[in-house]
């Protein structure tokens, strides 16, 4: 016996004075079903209804790209322990951080103000402040350092909660999209995250550097969230000094993007605060 196909979901469109509801096609073992049209006669109160649902369709908000600046300019910084990451930090425009690594003794002189972040509910109270508190509305940026261990924190979470470990993971990647998007959105502020650096080899030999997270899809979807997503190399000049550089261009072998075109050149002195003024002149 062949079952009963699935209700149509009425969509109202205006026509005249009448509401009119279209039948959407949907796909069966015999093709594309329909259903009837039927017609609501117009009175007072659907003329009103018609109008105000008008209103609505024709409120189109556009807005301009040139504001975007305003919005602050949001940076995913990665590299290797040891690289330099948090002491970047300082150099952003009058930051709070966020730190749920411990390690901050790097930047002890700088004398930041730091919410550290251990659980789920220290990183949502930290959110909660950064959008309604006056207090913080004092702070031109945030950092967070680092995502990649705020996605452990998270991990942890869903494990006490899933006893199914691949459950646990799907809902770790799932929480992560939120959380990046929510902190990345901070209206009005730069936001800079780092992350841990991952070794990886491709088919053909090559070793490929990439931000680290719990998690492959997680890591791999992660540059896609920011303006700028730049590599911390460590390197030796030609005197053997040590150079720290962000990197903004491709070498083949490590993520980055200057989703927002304003960087330019390959490499820049280590410091956001010359990426954010950049970006704003570009």
């Amino acid at each position: 016996m062949r079952k009963k196909p699935p209700s149509f979901t009425p969509i109202a469109l205006i026509t005249g004075w009448r509401f009119e509801r279209l039948a959407i096609p949907h796909l069966q073992r015999g093709g594309l079903a329909k259903a009837p049209r039927y017609t609501i006669p117009s009175s007072p109160t659907t003329t009103r209804a018609a109008g105000a649902l008008l209103k609505d369709l024709m409120a189109i908000n556009l807005k301009s790209t040139g504001q975007l600046a305003a919005a602050g300019v949001k940076l995913l910084v990665y590299g290797a322990a040891g690289a330099g990451k948090t002491s970047l930090i300082p150099t952003l425009p009058n930051p709070v951080v966020l730190s749920a690594e411990g390690g901050l003794l790097s930047i002890a002189g700088a004398d930041l103000p730091f919410i550290e972040i251990s659980s789920m509910e220290a990183l949502r109270e930290a959110y909660e402040w950064l959008m309604k508190s006056d207090e913080a509305k004092a702070f031109q940026s945030v950092a967070i350092d680092s995502i990649s261990e705020i996605a452990e924190v998270v991990l942890n979470h869903e494990k006490k909660t899933n006893k199914d470990p691949r459950a646990a993971y799907g809902a770790m990647q799932e929480q992560m999209a939120d959380v990046i998007r929510a902190f990345r959105d901070l209206p009005g502020r730069h936001v800079l995250m780092t992350a841990k650096l991952e070794k990886t080899q491709d088919e053909m030999g090559r070793v490929l550097y990439s931000p680290s997270m719990p998690g492959n899809k997680t890591g791999q979807s992660l540059p896609y969230f920011f303006d700028e997503v730049l590599a911390l190399r460590v390197e030796k000049d030609g005197e053997g000094n040590t150079q720290r550089a962000l990197m903004c261009d491709s070498d083949g072998t490590r993520s980055r993007a200057d989703g927002a075109g304003g960087l330019g050149a390959k490499r820049h002195g280590s410091s956001p605060r010359r990426s954010t003024t950049r970006l704003h002149q570009a």
